[in-house]
């Protein structure tokens, strides 16, 4: 999987989303949720590498 580097708005984002996440679902399912983000990440690169994203 490639590195990525976030720029600093989009960490500050990360960070907004994960606390609304907290508040609307519990800290356990926004954990999970963030914590996945790169795998996340990392499968849509594949389809996009792939061709699979049509």
């Amino acid at each position: 999987m490639e590195n990525y580097k976030l720029s600093k708005e989009a960490e500050k984002d990360l960070i907004r989303i994960h606390q609304y996440g907290v508040i609307k679902y519990g800290e356990a399912l926004a954990d999970q949720h963030y914590f996945a983000l790169p795998v996340f990440i990392g499968l849509q690169d594949k389809k996009l590498i792939s061709g699979k994203n049509k």
